[in-house]
């Protein structure tokens, strides 16, 4: 049948082991008792679709019809999913002795989907161990400044914000700040002279 849907769709023991992994990632995240709902069958679908070309995976999920929303997951979200894998893969076991900072750039903006495909697709315990870390505690991280708070410092508004925002966003991240207070000086310390 994968073969009528498309040639290079095909089903075989790797596929069989990906989809067993996927079953126990989804598994771990469901235990955590989050209260969020994703789409089991989405992860499935990305470890039908490990191995072939972003090219047919668009013809694929045209011919199945799938809903237009699900198309970013399937199609960026899978592409730079397995970018971030094989960039980490090249770096070697020293990929992952990073900052938790670096940590949440990597996983931030990706589905719950694709991070359950991504701890089905690792075969590393330490990016596994960072997605988890991810999952549980990084992506919850919140600075405590707003705009407001900057202008009132004596900043003016603009672009430079963003950069303050994610500057003090890593400084949480990475435990260097853990008060307003703290972001406070920070602030004060790194764009006020």
């Amino acid at each position: 049948m994968f073969k009528f849907i498309d040639p290079h769709l095909h089903f075989n023991q790797g596929t069989i082991q990906l989809l067993l992994a996927a079953e126990r990632a989804s598994s771990w995240f469901e235990l955590l008792y989050t209260g969020e709902e994703y789409r089991r069958w989405l992860v499935y679908l990305l470890c039908l679709f490990d191995g072939i070309s972003t090219k047919a995976v668009s013809r694929i999920i045209l011919w199945l019809g799938i809903h237009q929303k699900e198309h970013n997951l399937l199609l960026a979200q899978r592409t730079r999913a397995l970018s971030l894998l094989k960039g980490l893969k090249s770096r070697g076991r020293s990929g992952l002795d990073v900052p938790n900072s670096k940590i949440h750039e990597w996983l931030n903006g990706f589905s719950l989907e694709t991070i359950i495909y991504l701890m089905a697709r690792s075969q590393s315990d330490r990016l596994r161990q960072a997605i988890s870390l991810y999952v549980t505690e990084l992506r919850k991280v919140e600075i405590s400044l707003a705009g407001g708070d900057l202008i009132a410092l004596g900043l003016k508004p603009g672009p430079h914000f963003q950069e303050i925002f994610r500057s003090l966003l890593n400084a949480r991240l990475n435990g260097d700040v853990h008060s307003r207070e703290d972001e406070i000086a920070l602030v004060r310390r790194c764009w006020l002279k």
